[in-house]
């Protein structure tokens, strides 16, 4: 079973011979979330964390509407999961 792609932002694509997958930002935009190409470089990574691990349990669709409604203004509204995760060449 895979994971909820409650955005519509899975893609799949073929680099040296295997399949591989990311989360496309440009599709939260589509969505409606934003304008996520205006935020910052920082934000934009941990926003890509989140919507890679939403599976509506631990990371929820609010937590990923959340972070691409970040603002400088202030502290943000509330707490989002934060998952690091090592990326490999």
């Amino acid at each position: 079973m895979s994971k909820p792609d409650p955005f519509g932002s899975r893609a799949r694509f073929q680099a040296a011979g295997m399949t591989a997958t990311m989360y496309r930002l440009d599709r939260l935009e589509k969505a409606g979330l934003g304008v996520i190409a205006r935020l910052p470089f920082t934000i934009r990574v941990l926003l890509e964390v989140v919507l890679r691990n939403c599976d509506g349990t631990l990371v929820t669709e609010d937590d990923v509407r959340a972070v691409a409604a970040w603002s400088p203004a202030g502290p943000p509204a509330r707490e989002v999961p934060f998952q690091p995760a090592r990326i490999y060449k």
